[in-house]
C-alpha cells in the first residue's frame, strides 16, 4: 500500500518529514528481507517433506 502511494517518493518534506521517510524505507527494507527468509525457509521446509515422501 506505501508503495502504491509512492509515500519514499515524496519530495517537498521537512526535515523531520525527511527523517521518517528514511526511517520507514529501512523498516520495509528489514521486513520484506523477513519476508524473503520466511520463503526460503518454508520452501525449504516443504521440499524436505516432500522428498521424505518420496
Amino acid at each position: 500500500m506505501l508503495r502504491h502511494l509512492k509515500i519514499l517518493h515524496i519530495c517537498d518534506l521537512g526535515p523531520e518529514g525527511l527523517k521518517a521517510q528514511q526511517e520507514l524505507g529501512e523498516f520495509l527494507g528489514s521486513l520484506d528481507a523477513q519476508a524473503t527468509r520466511f520463503d526460503e525457509r518454508r520452501a525449504a521446509i516443504l521440499a524436505r517433506r516432500a522428498a521424505a515422501k518420496g
